[in-house]
């Protein structure tokens, strides 16, 4: 599982890229890779949407509506994503966990940071270069380095 076999070699290359993000395993930057190569997204909303995490709004007419999750996608993506926010939130994302903790539900800070990691996710795989947290500018998370 440390490669993935029969695939190309762009496709090899954002699975290694994948892997390097904190809480991302074999399992899951080879699932990832996959849908990333197997759908043509223009950017990292679209893969969000893709995996139905997405808002999606009851408005009508002045009346405000409740927000929720569109769950449109797929759901076994969703739970890879939740196994691995949760690894990330008790390692690296800890701080930017925390911090969205402070402001909002212990659900609502996780779904927040697992669109995090689904957006570094796509731009580690357009990019094929490894991820770096020294490298990652989130106010948040650069308050905790």
């Amino acid at each position: 599982m440390e490669t993935m076999k029969n695939e190309d070699p762009e496709q090899q290359e954002g699975f290694k890229a994948m892997k390097s993000i904190p809480g991302f395993g074999a399992l899951s930057s080879a699932f990832f890779s996959n849908e990333m190569a197997r759908g043509d997204f223009k950017s990292g909303d679209q893969f969000i949407a893709f995996f139905g995490l997405d808002l999606q709004f009851k408005d009508s007419g002045t009346k405000r509506g409740r927000r929720r999750l569109s769950k449109q996608g797929s759901s076994e993506g969703r739970r890879l994503l939740y196994n691995v926010a949760m690894s990330a939130c008790r390692g690296a994302f800890k701080p930017m966990y925390e911090h969205y903790t402070s402001r909002m539900s212990c659900t609502q800070a996780l779904v927040a940071v697992m669109r995090k990691l689904l957006r570094i996710a796509f731009s580690v795989w357009r990019s094929k270069k490894a991820f770096d947290m020294a490298m990652y500018r989130s106010p948040v998370m650069q308050s905790a380095l």
